[in-house]
């Protein structure tokens, strides 16, 4: 194998760095996930939301069918088996370590569309927007849009199966001019947000006052969010979208997954609680939005 071949199976994918195999490394408290571009070039590069480790700026190939990443001063750093297939991903694995590198083929052509095309828009779609996915006419949301002054868009996913979270990823990566968005699955009502207040780091969810487990074999009990309700800029929530479909591998996607990525790969990142929503009883004159009918 050549470098040429090298460069053509490492080029145009998103390769995520794991401690063990298992838990996704992060890149500090108020950026995203080690992820790691290879360019033909010999540079190493990263996608917005996932800034780079500053060690490692360029890669090679050599002669023992090592990939090796290097410094500035073009010191080795780590170095990686060639590329193999592992059930459903593809993985290079660090010299002397469990570590490694990923990505997920079945997935791989909309989490990594940003690299490998240009974005396709249909229309202007732009500035603020509520996406409607309650999968019905919501006459209420798109009164919630008007008076909170976002562009109204229905879109028909049911967001209990991964393949519409694939094309709301894919929605989001074609409409590059949008900016804030608000993702609604049920009705809401606005009551007073403003559009500055949401900070591009942070992810904002309605939750439950309810708790519970991540695992059956947890005493820990945390708050049960509430995903019929998504509100972030562009790029926040595609990091928190390609997240969950690279870690989520079944047809269908429960409220208890969500919670699970949720809290384990965004947990100074979450905001929920009555800034956000209004609950029955719980009455906040700084709450953002109200879900209608919602029971006490």
């Amino acid at each position: 194998m050549d470098n040429q071949q090298v460069s053509e199976q490492l080029g145009g994918h998103h390769w995520l760095f794991r401690q063990n195999d298992d838990h996704f490394v992060r890149t500090g408290s108020q950026d995203g996930i080690l992820a790691l571009i290879f360019l033909a070039s010999g540079e190493l590069t990263t996608e917005s939301m996932m800034l780079e480790q500053p060690k490692m700026t360029s890669w090679r190939y050599t002669t023992e069918n090592q990939i090796q990443l290097l410094n500035s001063e073009n010191e080795i750093v780590m170095q990686l088996s060639l590329p193999q297939v592992q059930e459903h991903r593809v993985v290079m694995t660090v010299k002397d370590s469990s570590d490694t590198f990923s990505y997920e083929p079945v997935i791989d052509e909309n989490l990594n569309q940003r690299v490998i095309r240009q974005p396709e828009a249909t229309d202007e779609l732009a500035g603020p927007v509520l996406l409607d996915v309650s999968q019905q006419p919501n006459a209420r949301l798109e009164n919630f849009a008007e008076t909170a002054q976002l562009t109204y868009r229905a879109l028909d996913l049911d967001l209990t199966v991964k393949i519409s979270w694939q094309s709301l990823y894919t929605f989001l990566i074609d409409h590059p001019n949008m900016t804030q968005v608000v993702i609604a699955l049920d009705d809401y009502q606005n009551l007073s947000l403003q559009l500055d207040a949401i900070e591009k780091n942070t992810l904002y969810v309605d939750d439950a006052l309810s708790m519970i487990a991540l695992t059956a074999d947890s005493d820990n009990l945390v708050q049960q969010l509430d995903f019929n309700l998504m509100i972030g800029w562009r790029p926040m929530l595609l990091e928190w979208i390609s997240t969950l479909l690279e870690l989520i591998n079944t047809r269908k996607i429960t409220s208890q997954q969500l919670n699970q990525v949720a809290y384990q790969y965004f947990p100074d990142r979450l905001y929920h609680g009555r800034q956000v929503t209004e609950k029955p009883g719980i009455i906040s004159p700084e709450s953002w939005l109200k879900k209608v009918n919602e029971g006490i």
